[in-house]
């Protein structure tokens, strides 16, 4: 009989490797994973976790129909699972809410489900990076080769989110910016006091770092710091289900009901989007892209991929 991708997802994350005493920095960092319904995804991103960082404390959210473990339990030592119900059609940002509040380290670095650390992934850089230059929140790539980072030109209503640019280098392969990828470390106590909006989920990414920039949050990215955000996870069904837009909550009608996010004959996404621009004061929210410099950031950032800084010599082996 086919093993089903719920049981064989929580046979993977149980036989995850105890961790060893913690040490140094790993103290102070807690790792945090919202899932929804992708149990193949969340137990590669928990075995990539424990590959990589073995000490680090990890804390999952899950509000799916049937949540891969119950409420308080540790399925693996130092993985907890908390789970938020079905049936409140609970967003992405009451998720991550709901884990920020029960962090007990002074920093978090938040991973996706679909996310898997490599030896690229140096939460210990970004540790560093913090206390270096009093930082809130300090993030890497997500993705090959793609920076992702922005900063926001506010001006007669209209908020410009600038891709590609940064407001200052602090050093060699760090620029301070606004906006990271979901794939970075923050102080809890910060982030608690800015938290995600919970009324929104395909749009809560700008709205979150607008937010945090505009409360006085510093943010900065490394270049050379990468997260693989890889979909190779999906079962079958959750491919299909991306192909009829049913493969996410904010695109699921029927789980968008539950949580008010769809009517008037217009899309949750549409909604959400309106919302924000409201929320924030602003009549528009526009997004530039400059791709074309991602070439040339290579030499200023390094290059995340393939984790090369940007001056010669190998990065400090974790301390």
């Amino acid at each position: 009989m086919k093993e089903s991708p719920l049981i064989r997802a929580r046979r993977q994350i149980r036989a995850l490797a105890g961790i060893p005493a913690t040490r140094g920095w790993e103290k102070e960092v807690t790792v945090i994973v919202k899932t929804f319904e992708r149990p193949a995804c969340v137990a590669q991103c928990l075995a990539s976790v424990r590959r990589h960082y073995p000490s680090l404390a990890v804390l999952v959210c899950d509000d799916g129909r049937e949540p891969l473990f119950g409420e308080g339990e540790e399925p693996s030592p130092g993985i907890l699972w908390t789970t938020l119900p079905y049936e409140a059609g609970h967003t992405l940002g009451a998720g991550r809410n709901h884990l920020v509040d029960r962090v007990r380290t002074p920093f978090f670095f938040l991973a996706d489900d679909d996310h898997v650390l490599g030896p690229h992934t140096r939460i210990d850089v970004l540790h560093a990076a913090l206390g270096r230059h009093s930082l809130d929140i300090c993030g890497g790539s997500q993705g090959k080769g793609d920076y992702s980072f922005a900063v926001f030109e506010e001006g007669d209503g209209v908020v410009r989110q600038v891709f590609n640019v940064y407001h200052e280098e602090l050093e060699p392969g760090i620029v301070r910016c606004d906006r990271v990828p979901n794939s970075f470390l923050a102080g809890t106590e910060a982030v608690r006091r800015v938290r995600w909006e919970e009324r929104v989920y395909a749009a809560e990414h700008t709205d979150f770092f607008l937010r945090a920039t505009r409360a006085g949050l510093r943010t900065a990215l490394v270049g050379y710091v990468y997260v693989d955000h890889d979909r190779s996870c999906e079962e079958r069904s959750g491919l299909l289900g991306k192909l009829l837009h049913r493969w996410l909550p904010h695109s699921d009608r029927s789980y968008a009901r539950q949580r008010g996010g769809a009517g008037q004959g217009r899309s949750p996404r549409e909604l959400e989007e309106e919302f924000v621009l409201k929320k924030n004061g602003v009549r528009a929210i526009i997004h530039v892209g400059n791709r074309g410099l991602r070439r040339g950031l290579e030499a200023r950032l390094g290059d995340p991929y393939y984790g090369r800084p940007p001056t010669p010599g190998a990065i400090p082996p974790i301390a």
